[in-house]
């Protein structure tokens, strides 16, 4: 895919020198159209990212292997668990991310603080 866009170093967008406007306002109709349509979704990971998952009361980094859209158009993941305490693959629904799974350790963390105050 050719970007239309330049991410600089700090954050800030600039355009390259040969943008051609005809072309990007083509790609971001097309952006649009999907959109629209229901078939643009953006992952909230992307596959080999680390994920958190509570298991009692430990938590276990686990590791996203693949995205599965279901025909009834919901979304699942796919984490990967390699942990003497639970291992093999198992699918997640990206609407619990942040109930029965976490994209970062300090949330499955505060999760587990909170389940502990309300025992």
């Amino acid at each position: 895919m050719k970007r239309l866009t330049i991410r600089n170093s700090d954050g800030s967008i600039s355009q390259p020198t040969d943008l051609k406007w005809a072309e990007a306002l083509k790609k971001l109709a097309a952006y649009e159209d999907m959109e629209e349509q229901g078939r643009l979704y953006t992952m909230p990971c992307k596959m080999g990212d680390s994920a958190y998952v509570i298991n009692g009361r430990s938590i276990l980094e686990v590791y996203v292997i693949s995205f599965r859209i279901h025909e009834w158009g919901s979304i699942s993941v796919l984490l990967l668990f390699d942990h003497p305490k639970k291992s093999g693959s198992y699918l997640y629904s990206v609407n619990d991310i942040g109930k029965t799974w976490y994209l970062n350790r300090a949330d499955a963390e505060e999760a587990v603080k909170g389940a502990k105050n309300e025992h």
